[in-house]
């Protein structure tokens, strides 16, 4: 009987969660597409390319929101169930809270896998390309020189680039060098350009007016002189564009990456952060089970709702002043990210306990 019971309280409550989380997305994306109307209008933005950016902006919306339509599916669907007596049914027959409580706990568990697989394999892809359309075909940022840089540097195995100058405009580098060190880190070639032009991936960037020179120790050892020489560069136009980037457009290892090369240790909370919002699901889920096998005694499920409103809050109120604390270098990164799960999880845990 028990496995009966499971089994129905699970589709009902897989039921309502795909619902409230298709609705609370196309909220989002509503409320999006009227923050960015005077925008779209404005620019004069083509219809297909409208509808290519808000599609690309669903898997961040569905990954913010799936801790939410949990707890809102949860309190819901045993509020229900509460209203309607089934769960003093369930009671009558001898069944216990906590085993009525394993439906949307293995439901969290489960969503805190697919959470983790839509930050790392989804999130970051869509996210990047939300901005290159926002930015590109609709903003034109880089036709209006928008996207421009200057003193790029960044390295490739044993070679140093250095750029000057990149005009988003024409999409050209201007005053290139090219340092390449051998294991003690002697330059011992160094390669200088005024001007290149992206060929193609395989190519890479075609420069005009090269100069080579060879170093052996500290003496020039040749010097060789090209009016067009193409160098196999391993970025593409897109990748010098000074686009927006935030932790949720790269992976877990991009972001380290990231961290490494930038020296920025306020992202350090971010990247433990994307281990961190996952589990949410599962700590605020925890914490209002308890509320959600409160008896209902009329057609009005307000404190259901209530209560998923107020354990939601409470959660990004804590979460986000955590984080906070952890830029700030008052908590460690890794403490600051998983501070509020920790919380939930030892909080509900004891009222999972003691509920029966």
């Amino acid at each position: 009987m028990l496995k009966i019971i499971n089994r129905y309280l699970f589709r009902s409550l897989l039921i309502n969660y795909i619902l409230i989380l298709l609705i609370l997305t196309l909220l989002f994306l509503i409320f999006d597409f009227f923050e960015r109307i005077d925008n779209l209008v404005k620019e004069g933005t083509d219809i297909l390319v409208t509808l290519q950016y808000f599609a690309c902006k669903i898997p961040f919306m569905v990954h913010l929101m799936i801790p939410f339509s949990m707890v809102i599916a949860c309190v819901f669907t045993f509020g229900i169930l509460s209203k309607n007596n089934e769960i003093t049914a369930m009671r009558a027959a001898g069944l216990r809270l906590s085993s009525l409580s394993m439906p949307p706990l293995v439901l969290a568990v489960g969503l805190y896998g697919i959470s983790l697989l839509l930050s790392e394999k989804v999130v970051p892809y869509y996210q990047r390309r939300s901005k290159e359309i926002y930015n590109l075909d609709i903003r034109k940022k880089d036709v209006r020189g928008g996207l421009s840089q200057k003193e790029i540097w960044w390295r490739d195995g044993d070679n140093f680039y250095r750029v000057g100058f990149f005009d988003s405009r024409d999409k050209t580098l201007r005053d290139v060098e090219v340092f390449k060190v051998n294991q003690d880190f002697d330059v011992i070639k160094h390669a200088s350009a005024d001007k290149g032009n992206f060929v193609r991936k395989e190519a890479g960037w075609g420069f005009s007016d090269v100069k080579e020179l060879n170093f052996r120790g500290n003496k020039i050892t040749g010097l060789d002189e090209f009016q067009y020489k193409s160098v196999p560069i391993h970025r593409s136009v897109k990748d010098f564009y000074n686009l927006e980037t935030d932790p949720y457009s790269m992976t877990f290892k991009q972001l380290r990456d990231h961290i490494e090369e930038s020296r920025d240790k306020n992202l350090l909370v971010s990247l433990y952060e994307k281990l961190a919002f996952p589990l949410s699901s599962l700590a605020i889920t925890l914490l209002v089970i308890p509320f959600s096998f409160i008896r209902v005694r009329s057609n009005n499920l307000s404190r259901p709702f209530f209560v998923a409103i107020g354990s939601t809050f409470c959660y990004y109120t804590i979460h986000s002043l955590s984080i906070a604390c952890g830029k700030g270098e008052l908590l460690s990164p890794l403490v600051a990210a998983n501070l509020t799960n920790l919380l939930f999880l030892s909080v509900g845990g004891v009222m999972l306990f003691r509920m029966e």
